[in-house]
């Protein structure tokens, strides 16, 4: 998205909640811009214009980003229904496409029973047990794994990657500097190629 396309959606924000007071200067526009830039204009736009229509308060960047994840994001199968999949694929656990099986259950699926052994430790378990017990647990984990990946969706992705702790760019910098001191307090080629001279035979260095 340019800078003049997202200058169309501020204004329209500052309309449309005119009692607000969204964007007042350039330095607060630039903010918003910075971090809503990587976004569709489209997508933004149709972001803007569905939290107009459904709240009486001016969205947040973060609110923008939240919507246009829900707008373009592919929806969250329900944690039952993706129970009710695992079960079916237990069944073929020990089938002869069982490994093909398991790698077409969801990733989350996956990430909440572990492995390829687990699955077919799974099917063992009886099925009382299943639904009393692991059915319970799935949904749960489930739903808080889709709640995090919809919250870290909505992240600009150059947010996402974690950065290496202030301390450990700190020790670089500091070993940086000394080996730059080092380098520098070391004599040149021609300086330290007389030093050997002179250790080899005392009294030739300087000589006609």
């Amino acid at each position: 998205m340019t800078r003049d396309e997202f200058r169309l959606i501020a204004k329209a924000v500052i309309a449309a909640y005119p009692r607000d007071n969204t964007m007042p200067n350039e330095y607060t526009f630039g903010l918003w811009f910075s971090q809503l830039s990587d976004l569709e204009y489209v997508d933004c736009r149709r972001a803007v214009q569905a939290w107009i229509n459904e709240s009486r308060w001016p969205p947040t960047i973060a609110d923008i980003r939240q919507k246009v994840h829900d707008l373009t994001a592919p929806p969250d199968r329900g944690a039952a229904a993706q129970w009710g999949d695992l079960v079916n694929s237990l069944r073929k656990a020990f089938s002869p496409d069982a490994l093909e099986t398991w790698e077409n259950l969801p990733e989350t699926t996956r990430q909440i029973v572990g492995s390829f052994s687990e699955f077919r430790n799974w099917s063992n378990i009886p099925i009382d047990t299943l639904e009393s017990v692991n059915r319970s647990l799935f949904i749960k984990r489930l739903e808080t794994m889709q709640q995090e990946n919809r919250r870290r969706a909505a992240i600009p992705e150059q947010l996402r990657t974690p950065k290496a702790p202030i301390e450990t760019v700190r020790q670089l910098r500091i070993e940086e500097g000394k080996k730059n001191k080092e380098a520098s307090a070391q004599p040149p080629a021609k300086k330290l190629e007389e030093m050997k001279k002179r250790l080899r035979n005392p009294g030739s260095v300087g000589k006609a």
